[in-house]
């Protein structure tokens, strides 16, 4: 499958460590002025933890962390980042399908950013 079909988000090839420094970079204020970095932190719809190209997830021990996480046919990938930059995950799989793996994904992000 060429993930083309997706349109411009199936166009990037990348690697684990391509999505860590360019959260690591966005995050960091290397990309966008600080205006627009909020802008992107910012819920689209009040109450979600979406904004505008940037979701956010709260850990169990109240580390707020930022990335992303995106699939297609055959692959998924999150990468998440503290907001100080101090520690930053990012998981690419291929989805064997029989559970959902957000769960797991979670578990992990409490451990990297908690432990």
């Amino acid at each position: 499958m060429n993930p083309s079909v997706m349109g411009a988000g199936g166009e990037i090839i990348s690697t684990a460590k391509d999505l860590n420094r360019f959260v690591a970079a966005l995050l960091g204020g290397r990309l966008l002025p600080n205006r627009l970095l909020a802008e992107m932190k910012t819920p689209g719809v009040a109450g979600r933890a979406y904004g505008l190209g940037l979701a956010w997830k709260d850990t169990s021990c109240g580390v707020r962390v930022f990335g992303n996480d995106g699939d297609a046919l055959a692959y998924q990938a999150w990468s998440f980042a503290a907001e100080d930059g101090r520690r930053q995950v990012t998981v690419a799989l291929t989805p064997d399908f029989r559970g959902d793996p957000d769960d797991a994904v979670d578990a992990l992000l409490d451990r990297a950013f908690c432990d």
